[in-house]
């Protein structure tokens, strides 16, 4: 199985002089992506709610709510254009559909779906695409594998599949490029409250379903730069599954 060291020296890019946004950036896939970004030479703009752990010249990093269109509004009026997005904010909240409420379900949506919506919206109203821009969306396996208790989760990760694509029809004079990666489990900061909340036990049965066992920040860092660059001019409109061999269980 490969370590994140090994997975870290798989592929590199070079994004000099490139520009990318990316939000949900203090969870674990955010880093990764960002120092892989940076790496390759990236401008980043980053936002998430929490600080992030690191610093660099080329990272800038505004602290607030994706969720407050005002917040949203300021940002993104405050960056230069850009060559692309991750939009990697989310929220997962799995509650049976007996016990779910309207508001409940307003707070997962307003993450996974909505403020990307609003997003997008602010990015083409400020007109900071450059042309053949590449953005994309992390949804989640659940989309097409869904689970008990995932109603509001799989609503909003099937919904902004579909977004993505409404998106680069409505770009389609920027050349713009959106796709959308489908990872299953990954060693995140919701793995982590999985565990907590949940027996060491079952989680560990669940992990033995993973012929590649689950996945690592890196992983999906890796999947995401090369989606942004320009090795995948050719793909567009399309939803990446990364299961580590789930599905074929």
């Amino acid at each position: 199985m490969l370590g994140p060291d090994r997975i870290l020296a798989a592929a590199n890019f070079d994004f000099t002089g490139k520009r990318f946004l990316i939000t949900g950036a203090s969870g674990g896939i955010g880093i990764a992506t960002i120092k892989k970004l940076l790496e390759g030479g990236a401008i980043v703009y980053s936002n998430s709610r929490r600080d992030l752990p690191i610093e660099h010249k080329r990272l800038h990093h505004q602290q607030g709510d994706i969720t407050d269109d005002e917040f949203v509004k300021d940002w993104i009026a405050s960056i230069e254009n850009i060559d692309g997005f991750v939009y990697s904010a989310g929220m997962i909240d799995p509650r049976p559909i007996r016990f779910e409420t309207k508001e409940k379900m307003m707070k997962v949506w307003d993450v996974n779906y909505f403020s990307a919506v609003s997003l997008v919206s602010q990015l083409i109203k400020k007109k900071k695409f450059n042309k053949f821009s590449s953005n994309v969306f992390i949804s989640s396996i659940s989309a097409k594998a869904p689970y008990i208790g995932g109603s509001k989760y799989v609503g909003s990760k099937a919904a902004l599949e579909v977004f993505s694509k409404v998106m680069v029809m409505e770009l389609f004079d920027k050349k713009a490029r959106a796709n959308c990666l489908a990872p299953a489990m990954v060693k995140t900061e919701m793995y982590e409250k999985g565990v907590d909340k949940g027996s060491q036990e079952l989680m560990d049965e669940h992990i033995a379903k993973y012929p590649f066992g689950i996945g690592e920040p890196e992983d999906l860092a890796q999947a995401i730069c090369f989606m942004l660059s320009d090795a995948s001019r050719w793909i567009n409109c399309t939803t990446l599954t990364m299961d580590g061999g789930y599905l074929m269980i």
